[in-house]
């Protein structure tokens, strides 16, 4: 009997790894930004869920390893280290950062999660083959171990795969 598909939400500031045949998914990205790592030959999906650039004290919440972008990259990176994938044949996905609300000289939170994590991939060489991040309206993602895809549904009703 053939395994059963389980879709593993990945809340605020969490950070997950599945293999095939499961699902990652992370519902209402707003500013928030979903980093997306896969491994296609163990067909492994790691997601970070990242509320905020930088962490200002270096202090790790174990409830929420991945609530800052460069403490959260790092937390992806040694679970799929554990289990004995390597670095330097991943390939990442962003999604998120959107821009919600308006403000005169001012950076959104949003592009700064973005940024944070584009430089992280260049830092780490990690090369970054989809971007849905940026825009003004929030969305849901679901992301497959199988074959690497994302599902993304935008507040708007759009959907659409990277």
């Amino acid at each position: 009997m053939a395994d059963e598909e389980k879709i593993i939400n990945v809340g605020l500031g969490q950070a997950k790894v599945v293999g095939v045949p499961d699902m990652l998914s992370c519902i209402g990205l707003g500013s928030c930004v979903a980093l997306c790592l896969y491994h296609s030959i163990s067909r492994t999906a790691g997601m970070a869920h990242i509320m905020l650039p930088v962490n200002p004290n270096n202090l790790i919440d174990p409830e929420r390893p991945a609530k800052y972008a460069d403490a959260g990259f790092v937390k992806l990176l040694e679970i799929f280290e554990k289990k004995g994938i390597p670095r330097d044949k991943l390939v990442a996905k962003i999604v998120g950062g959107a821009e919600l609300f308006h403000f005169k000289n001012f950076v959104s939170v949003g592009r700064q999660n973005i940024e944070v994590v584009k430089e992280l991939l260049i830092h780490y060489n990690i090369p970054l083959t989809e971007n849905s991040s940026g825009g003004s309206a929030g969305k849901s993602i679901w992301f497959s171990s199988i074959d690497g895809s994302i599902k993304i549904r935008s507040k708007l009703g759009k959907i659409f795969y990277i």
